[in-house]
């Protein structure tokens, strides 16, 4: 494993560019956040037994870029992700609906 704190503060000094850098691949903030997180967690793990990082910050770079990579593949083999529109019409409404009032007047 990398020596933990060497790790942590390459990641925490660098982690506004990383974002900047997953964001232009991904060119979606939050999913660059996931990028971002999964090649921290990536990074972090890897065995001491591997042998030492030459340079920890391009290895960390790669790994962004890869991940970024496969983000936004993967996001255009499976088209745009749709989310659930709310079921606001289950929700009690303070006042009453148009049918209501048009009952109530006739």
């Amino acid at each position: 494993m990398i020596p933990r704190d060497s790790a942590l503060t390459a990641y925490i000094e660098h982690r506004d560019r990383l974002l900047s850098y997953a964001n232009r691949i991904v060119r979606d903030r939050a999913s660059a956040e996931d990028v971002v997180q999964e090649a921290w967690l990536r990074f972090s793990a890897r065995r001491a037994e591997d042998g030492p990082i030459a340079q920890p910050l391009a290895y960390l770079y790669t790994i962004v870029r890869n991940l970024a990579l496969n983000w936004t593949q993967r996001a255009a083999n499976h088209g745009p992700v749709a989310l659930p529109e709310p079921a606001m019409e289950n929700v009690a409404a303070d006042e009453p609906s148009a049918e209501r009032v048009l009952y109530y007047r006739d």
